[in-house]
């Protein structure tokens, strides 16, 4: 007899397992669909994280701690603890500007509350008179008649002079002050002097005896366009040693 090859059976010893016996077919994918569309989520594909916002209070702190002003430099200092605080708790954005905000307040804050000690303790002192006891730096609006002071420049703008007991030597004296009549707009400043050097004059000519008006030279102090616009209509009358001599005394007057 001819041996005929016998057909393979499946599951004998010795023979492979045929993979779609032990191994399923894999799951037809899921259908696309566009993203975002309500109902069909993306297995696999993350959202996007939403961007923190910038802190309120951190902008505030900025914004308020470059004026140079004592009470917004303060409030900047509040602000900017209160933004670090809660952009530590929140997560927001902003920790950069909250930090120079902080940074450049506390400096405005120092260098101004320094100026402010330095302005107290070198300012003139007067009696209970009126007179003027100690030098000192003083404003030219708080000068009065009969106050000496050094730092008297021509043609020059003064805000503020040394003012001196007259018994010192010093350079100048009020002799007289008034307030200018005058509307909202500002006459100009050519209008100004010529009105307040006129006016000068004659005061000084009636005020004081004719050898003594040989010994001094006449300045004034008048508003400026910005003075102006916050109400300054104060003319001061101002006499001062000839030829840059010292004056000793206070002005012998009629």
């Amino acid at each position: 007899m001819t041996d005929q090859p016998q057909p393979e059976q499946q599951g004998q010893p010795g023979q492979q397992p045929s993979p779609a016996q032990f191994y399923p077919s894999a799951p037809p994918p899921p259908p696309e669909a566009p993203p975002g569309y309500p109902g069909y989520p993306n297995p696999g594909y993350p959202q996007p994280p939403k961007p923190a916002n910038t802190n309120g209070f951190a902008i505030a702190t900025l914004v308020l701690g470059i004026l140079p002003i004592i009470l917004t430099n303060i409030l900047a200092v509040i602000f900017g603890i209160i933004s670090l605080r809660q952009i530590k708790q929140r997560g927001d954005n902003g920790k950069g500007l909250a930090i120079a905000g902080l940074v450049v307040g506390s400096a405005w804050l120092l260098l101004l509350t320094f100026a402010v000690v330095v302005a107290i303790n070198t300012r003139a002192l007067r009696n209970e008179a009126g007179q003027v006891t100690e030098s000192g730096r003083m404003t030219v609006l708080n000068l009065k008649v009969g106050d000496c002071f050094d730092g008297i420049k021509e043609s020059k703008s003064i805000s503020s002079v040394t003012a001196q007991p007259c018994g010192s030597p010093h350079e100048a004296e009020v002799m007289d002050r008034w307030d200018m009549a005058g509307g909202s707009t500002y006459p100009g400043e050519a209008t100004i002097t010529d009105d307040i050097a006129a006016e000068c004059d004659e005061r000084m000519t009636a005020m004081l005896p004719e050898a003594e008006l040989a010994k001094v030279e006449i300045f004034y102090f008048y508003p400026t366009a910005s003075s102006w616009r916050t109400g300054d209509r104060t003319a001061v009358c101002v006499v001062a040693g000839a030829n840059k001599t010292k004056l000793t005394q206070k002005m012998p007057r009629r």
